[in-house]
């Protein structure tokens, strides 16, 4: 083991502990910075489960057209966009109920499809 890892996991001298690490035998600084990112691992755990149920059941995320390579027309149908990185695209496809992943090398064409809004009787008057 290199001295690096084991000066970070060596206990500290007699009386020099804090209660933060000293069950585990880890150094303050180390366990605030694991306690520091278990925690973001939980936020972002907790982040895309609620914006995965939003757009699966809610039908929220943006409506988008999707053409692929060597393709002559837009695939059927409507897709929601799930996210991008930087070699795929993440879809969801409402009306098959299953999510995709597309590399984006073999995308032609993204489009973000119109969206019907619900029509509203609302009368436009003159402005004051």
């Amino acid at each position: 083991m290199s001295r690096a890892i084991t000066d970070a996991v060596r206990p500290l001298p007699l009386g020099l502990h804090s209660s933060i690490g000293e069950g585990v035998g880890l150094r303050p600084l180390i366990a605030m910075t694991l306690a520091v990112a278990a925690f973001m691992a939980l936020g972002a755990a907790n982040y895309v489960t609620v914006r995965g149920e939003q757009i699966h059941n809610a039908g929220s995320g943006e409506v988008i057209r999707l053409q692929l390579n060597g393709d002559r027309a837009p695939l059927p149908g409507t897709a929601r966009l799930l996210g991008s990185s930087s070699a795929f695209l993440f879809v969801w496809w409402p009306q098959q109920r299953r999510a995709e992943t597309i590399p984006i090398a073999a995308l032609r064409t993204l489009q973000a499809a119109a969206v019907p809004v619900p029509s509203a009787a609302v009368t436009v008057g003159p402005s004051r």
